[in-house]
């Protein structure tokens, strides 16, 4: 009952900040920025991987693409990744990560508006 007043809650605040960023992202030209992330610190460049990321927006949308998917074992998985954010004046925001290589799309946001038992049991479990 508790998780469920708080995710309510963040949903709500979500929700809110959602349509002020479309207003923001709104009256900001647009852009491309590419950001490259790598160090020059031996001990450290072999642990972390660089990746460059690329940043794009236009209107009230933004997309960035990576190419770092997941850390297995002490390698580092690598993949054509975008992360896409649109914002609308009168409704939520959409989050939606891609995949280019699976050929795949998944909708962050519907699982933050409607998380399931399972979603919820997961997130507690990573509390303790």
């Amino acid at each position: 009952m508790l998780w469920s007043s708080a995710e309510k809650q963040t949903v709500e605040l979500l929700t809110a900040r959602s349509m002020v960023l479309y207003s923001i992202l709104h009256d900001i030209p647009d852009f491309y920025v590419e950001i490259k992330l790598t160090s020059w610190v031996p001990l450290v460049s072999r642990a972390l991987p660089s990746d460059t990321l690329k940043i794009w927006k236009k209107g009230s949308n933004i997309r960035c693409d990576f190419s770092i998917k997941d850390l297995h074992n002490t390698t580092w998985k690598r993949g054509r990744l975008s992360h896409l954010l649109r914002t609308f004046p009168d409704r939520p925001g959409q989050v939606v990560l891609l995949d280019h290589d699976a050929r795949t799309a998944q909708d962050v946001s519907k699982f933050i508006m409607h998380p399931s038992k399972e979603a919820i049991d997961t997130s507690l479990e990573m509390l303790y």
